[in-house]
């Protein structure tokens, strides 16, 4: 990953987990339903963040990774057939999240301002608080 790309790459990681944040919020129970659209209403303000970085007015055009949509259709078909899991929605979250954590351990690696440094250092704590609240969800 090269600096240029990694707030890119970073802002698209965000759109996919609050699309699925979202669209898995639709197949948990309702104790668990709230969580998970704040953690992707928390999801869509770090994508704003993080196009700030990039000189970016709105939310642009591109809504998250073709992967992350292949994933969710086959999410959608799975809870269509087999019906809803709760456990197994806040799971795929998690995974995600975990993913996202992931780049930001990969982006901190790269030479970057101090400025963007800061963000990504916040933006990473909040990744984990959010996958702990995931973990006491989930069981």
């Amino acid at each position: 990953m090269r600096s240029a790309n990694a707030v890119q790459m970073l802002i698209d990681s965000g759109r996919d987990n609050e699309r699925l944040l979202r669209n898995e919020s639709r197949f948990v129970d309702s104790s668990r339903r709230p969580t998970l659209r704040r953690l992707a209403a928390e999801c869509g303000a770090a994508v704003d963040q993080l196009q700030l970085l990039r000189s970016r007015r709105g939310r642009g055009g591109v809504s998250g990774s073709w992967l992350e949509l292949v994933r969710e259709l086959r999410r959608t078909l799975r809870v269509a057939l087999g019906g809803r899991n709760s456990g197994d929605a806040v799971a795929a979250c998690r995974r995600s999240m975990n993913r996202a954590e992931a780049l930001y351990e990969r982006a901190l690696a790269l030479p970057l301002p101090a400025g963007t440094v800061a963000l990504l250092v916040e933006r990473q704590k909040c990744i984990r608080d959010a996958n702990a609240e995931l973990v006491a969800i989930q069981f």
